[in-house]
């Protein structure tokens, strides 16, 4: 059998946040909020660090809830004061409003223990150089397995803000974050958050199939 591998690379930056967006994840059931706490007793991931699968399972097991509820006026509100330039990012927070409306169920993403280590090498080894970007040999990392795609994401450590930013994806013209993030062949993944030397901190995402 033949396969196609796809390498997606793309990063995002975020600055100076005035305010992190409002969880809503009450609104989903119980039964939902349980299936999408995937990484809740991998002991190798801190918590902000399972909260982004919990999150972004949220998102994949109810696309139009997720709309309802985490694209609500005030993470409208609180997103256009951390862009800045409001009229020309409230269209990514818009053309996102619309990919979700159509999509369908997806699966959920699982964690990969193997797939956590590249991504905590490259975001601890970027984090202590001051490196942006997905080269493993200037973090000084082993490179991933194949198939994969990473998204990297610069100035918090809270896992809602991770998760919103790149499914936003301001100023990505391509839409290469959120692309992946509600792709539905993607089934594990691998996630770390470290200090981040000029940044604060960064979260590298490793997905896998």
């Amino acid at each position: 059998m033949k396969f196609k591998f796809i390498i997606l690379f793309f990063f995002f930056f975020t600055s100076s946040f005035t305010q992190s967006y409002v969880d809503y994840s009450n609104a989903f059931s119980k039964a939902n909020q349980e299936h999408a706490n995937t990484a809740l007793n991998e002991d190798y991931l801190n918590e902000e660090e399972k909260k982004i699968f919990y999150y972004l399972n949220l998102l994949r097991l109810n696309p139009k809830l997720f709309i309802d509820s985490f694209l609500s006026t005030k993470n409208q509100q609180i997103h256009l004061l951390r862009c800045k330039s409001s009229k020309k990012k409230c269209t990514y927070f818009n053309s996102l409003i619309r990919d979700l409306y159509i999509l369908d169920k997806l699966n959920i993403i699982k964690p990969n223990k193997d797939y956590f280590q590249h991504a905590y090498c490259h975001s601890y080894k970027s984090g202590k150089k001051g490196y942006v970007g997905h080269s493993r040999n200037k973090s000084g990392c082993s490179s991933l397995p194949l198939p994969y795609a990473e998204s990297c994401h610069y100035g918090s450590d809270l896992a809602l803000d991770i998760v919103l930013d790149l499914l936003i994806d301001c100023g990505v013209s391509n839409l290469g974050h959120r692309k992946m993030l509600i792709s539905n062949k993607y089934t594990m993944m691998g996630v770390s958050i470290s200090e981040h030397k000029n940044y604060n901190y960064n979260a590298v995402l490793d997905l896998t199939y």
